[in-house]
């Protein structure tokens, strides 16, 4: 069908990626009998999501945050005792530039959130599943930019869907939650999003 096969190790996350998880993966695909037209590891290309991470703050559609994990761990526990929904409590979304620059001056270290807006419903026709919608105030302003510099899940994702022309997206029913963050950063950043399939996990006994 004139497709290409991309293989894309999505390697950002330092603490579960490993060359031997690599290593591993190659291997059983190629004893599968696949090979490849393109590859990517994600950790080779933070430059570029850093790069489109600066286009959502110049547009202001996305700011830093300069919350230690300290807080919002105890803003977690707060809310989970006071039975509420657990999301960040946009804290850092309307600091003024002198606050941001003073926070700068001092060294301290933040991450990038996306900016989400309230009262929105967000949409998408799952190809297994049907129609299927979320609430935006149940989604919560997210972290596209880690404070180590490296980007989230979600952010890399849409970023390289976009960038290789991706189409079809198959995954676990476990990332249905995350196709809700997904489409609304596709859409930022101009771009259509691909279909989406989530299928039932298959859980060990």
């Amino acid at each position: 069908m004139g497709g290409k096969l991309i293989l894309r190790i999505e390697d950002t996350d330092i603490k579960r990626s490993t060359a031997a998880y690599e290593k591993s993966i190659i291997e059983d695909l190629r004893w599968f009998g696949l090979d490849w037209d393109e590859f990517y590891r994600q950790s080779e290309r933070i430059g570029i999501y850093q790069r489109f991470a600066r286009k959502l703050l110049d547009e202001n559609k996305a700011y830093r945050c300069f919350c230690t994990p300290e807080r919002l761990e105890n803003l977690k526990k707060r809310q989970y005792a006071e039975g509420m929904m657990s999301k960040y409590d946009n804290q850092c979304r309307e600091l003024s530039g002198g606050e941001i620059e003073k926070n700068l001056r001092q060294g301290k270290e933040f991450a990038i959130r996306f900016k989400v807006e309230d009262g929105k419903e967000i949409k998408f026709c799952d190809l297994i599943r049907g129609e299927i919608s979320f609430r935006s105030e149940v989604i919560g302003d997210f972290i596209i930019i880690k404070s180590d510099g490296t980007p989230s899940y979600n952010f890399a994702a849409v970023v390289d869907d976009s960038d290789m022309k991706i189409t079809h997206v198959l995954r676990g029913e476990d990332h249905i939650t995350n196709t809700a963050r997904q489409i609304l950063l596709f859409k930022s950043l101009g771009s259509s999003p691909p279909s989406f399939a989530h299928l039932s996990m298959i859980l060990g006994k």
